[in-house]
């Protein structure tokens, strides 16, 4: 059941915060996230098959630990009565956009979770939580707040930021990345089966906990996070909002036409 933003204006001074930043309360954001609002989660193990994701020199793929996690994640939310679906549960690559409409088949009553591990600089430490939609921004807080809990990890925080899986998806939709695979401590603990589990578990405290709370009283809505990646494989998640709007074809189709004029002139 989605839950009317009117229900928490007056009391909950975060989503008053919000209700300012969009400008309205219940017209302009009208997808808060009530308690109970979602039955089905669908697990999304990043990377697979002939996309490895980040892989260290010598040492394990991102897809095989995502995969992992991911696996370790749906029998704890079973056992708190919700569904899982994943969208892998072998090393077999899926299309992007194919992740997004497996999980758009489950409808309004669910979300979708990807899981991820990061690479940077050899310095960049930490667990990160992503999301787009206003309604996914309670699920990601909660989220990140207890994987932060569960695994000690330095905080990067929860960010608001345009990726092909949480921007594409119908229905709420979150992206954690659990790690730097770059990093010698993050890597030595993201290979630890110890560790995955309580990234798992963190993931599952949160989505329990935004299952039966929903967004009351959490914070406003960070800043949105222009598009950056940082490297190729970690742009395989991400997409411009430009270019996912269509905009990034029109100088080539304009340089196209221009060349086509020169050579008719010649």
């Amino acid at each position: 059941m989605n839950v009317s933003l009117r229900r928490y204006c007056l009391p909950a001074a975060g989503l008053l915060s919000v209700m300012t930043l969009f400008s309205g309360c219940e017209s302009t954001v009208p997808h808060v996230m009530g308690p109970g609002s979602f039955s089905t989660v669908v697990i999304d193990a990043g990377h697979g098959g002939h996309d490895s994701g980040e892989r260290p020199r010598g040492g394990q793929a991102e897809k095989d630990l995502a995969l992992d996690t991911a696996k370790r994640l749906a029998p704890l939310l079973r056992e708190a009565g919700l569904q899982t679906v994943l969208t892998r549960s072998d090393d077999t690559f899926v299309e992007l956009d194919d992740r997004v409409r497996i999980a758009d088949r489950y409808g309004s009553r669910a979300i979708l979770v990807s899981i991820h591990y990061d690479a940077s600089g050899s310095s960049a430490r930490g667990v990160q939580t992503f999301f787009w939609r206003p309604d996914s921004q309670g699920l990601a807080t909660r989220v990140q707040h207890n994987l932060l809990s569960e695994t000690g990890m330095p905080n990067r925080g929860v960010v608001r930021r345009v990726l092909r899986l949480t921007h594409n998806a119908s229905e709420p939709a979150i992206l954690c990345e659990c790690g730097f695979l770059t990093n010698g401590t993050d890597y030595a603990l993201a290979t630890s089966s110890s560790y995955r589990q309580k990234v798992a578990e963190g993931i599952a405290d949160g989505i329990v906990e935004q299952h039966e709370k929903g967004d009351y009283n959490l914070a406003v809505l960070p800043p949105v996070v222009s598009y950056a990646p940082p490297r190729h494989a970690y742009r395989r998640h991400h997409v411009s909002a430009s270019r996912h709007h269509g905009k990034t074809s029109a100088k080539k189709t304009k340089s196209k036409k221009t060349s086509k004029k020169k050579k008719k002139g010649h």
